[in-house]
């Protein structure tokens, strides 16, 4: 995939995740728990075969002279009924049957919208190349709005193997900010191109199909699917529970200052989940800064970490947050299929004890301050509706503190 539909993807991504202040916050808390406590982003350490962090700073430190904790206990919080709404299911339904859809190569005519191309492409500004306007093998259906408007519409009528010259412009609310608005000249040779041969309708067939014969009727598939859908909303009510609860403990704690070896040691997961990341999505660091940070310069973006880090740290020792034996073996017994290595020693000596033995204290930590929220249940209107009106809330706050200044 090029650097500029890896770019749109993300683009995408950050669209439906961060449509508003609740769901950028949502992305740092996720990032804090996976980053910090380790999740899918639990590194392998270097420096020894033990696993310890290596980092500059003295590691003794009084978490006290830090942290001043707010209420933690009993904070209001919402869970999302888990619920499969028609308009997800269509969703899911269309996806499905998308996916599915098949396709054969043809040079006889000129493209036209929902073919499927893959093209090699050279975009400059002023005469000039930029960061993710070039790409080689880029495969996509036409008119599915990946790329920008005129785009696809410019392509319409070349035929595989000619080349056509895009005189466009970015559109001005484009999140990349330094192209945003500007005129770009693309060069776009059509490489293959692909017409549809199967086009897959909701019935026994596709059923049987799409499940090698598992389920032999569209009924007991659509079951399955809802199903499957269900538990999908499940997972995401609760993440969404435990990440308003962690905002709300984040947001009445205070924070002053952090000890260099914190700051060092975070620093270095941070930065390799944005490398991480940003390699996926073709993305440089400002980038990616500017998609998932909302613009922060990296120490702001480190700093989030820095300063949840802390309160967690605070937070474990305030309620006596410990793990015995029995549970450690238990969940790095669940680690050693999660993470593919042999044993219990070969986790240890990848990612350290200490480190796990943190991972899994924070792990129960944020499962004890969810026990301890008062939690109403509301539906997801209901749900967005009032995270709406917070951020309306905090945005007025943040702007009458600007004013001051």
């Amino acid at each position: 995939m090029s650097n500029y539909s890896k770019r749109r993807e993300a683009e995408a991504l950050e669209r439906r995740k961060n449509n508003t202040k609740t769901a950028l916050t949502i992305l740092l808390v996720v990032a804090v728990l996976a980053i910090l406590i380790g999740g899918g982003y639990l590194l392998k350490q270097k420096g020894n075969n033990k696993g310890t962090v290596t980092a500059s700073g003295d590691p003794n430190y009084n978490i006290d002279d830090y942290v001043k904790l707010g209420q933690y206990e009993g904070v209001e919080a919402y869970r999302i009924k888990p619920e499969v709404s028609d308009e997800t299911f269509n969703n899911k339904k269309d996806s499905l049957l998308q996916d599915a859809v098949e396709y054969k190569e043809f040079k006889d005519r000129g493209v036209k919208k929902g073919d499927k191309v893959t093209i090699d492409f050279d975009g400059t500004i002023k005469g000039k190349a930029f960061d993710g306007g070039s790409g080689t093998d880029h495969e996509y259906v036409l008119g599915e709005g990946s790329m920008i408007d005129g785009f696809d519409e410019g392509l319409y009528g070349v035929k595989s193997g000619e080349s056509k010259t895009l005189n466009l412009t970015f559109p001005k609310d484009y999140s990349n900010k330094d192209v945003a608005g500007k005129d770009v000249v693309f060069e776009v040779t059509i490489t293959k191109a692909k017409e549809i041969s199967y086009q897959p309708k909701w019935d026994d067939e596709f059923a049987k199909k799409s499940t090698d014969g598992e389920y032999k009727d569209i009924k007991s598939y659509e079951k399955k699917v809802r199903k499957d859908l269900l538990e999908e909303a499940k997972k995401n009510s609760e993440t969404t529970l435990q990440n308003d609860v962690w905002d709300t403990v984040m947001k009445n704690a205070k924070v002053d200052g952090y000890p260099e070896y914190v700051y060092n040691t975070v620093y270095q997961k941070v930065s390799a989940n944005v490398k991480s990341v940003s390699q996926m999505y073709g993305l440089d660091q400002k980038s990616y800064l500017q998609y998932f940070a909302g613009g922060q310069s990296m120490k702001e973006y480190v700093m989030t970490y820095v300063n949840s880090q802390l309160v967690s740290e605070k937070l474990i020792k305030e309620m006596g947050i410990e793990i015995s034996d029995k549970e450690y073996e238990k969940l790095a017994k669940a680690d050693v299929k999660t993470y593919g290595v042999k044993n219990i020693d070969e986790l240890e000596e990848n990612y350290g004890k200490d480190n796990l033995m943190n991972h899994y204290k924070a792990e129960k930590l944020y499962k004890e301050l969810v026990k301890k929220a008062k939690i109403k249940e509301v539906d997801q209107k209901e749900y967005d509706m009032i995270k709406n009106a917070e951020n309306e809330k905090d945005s007025d706050k943040s702007d009458k503190k600007d004013s001051k200044k």
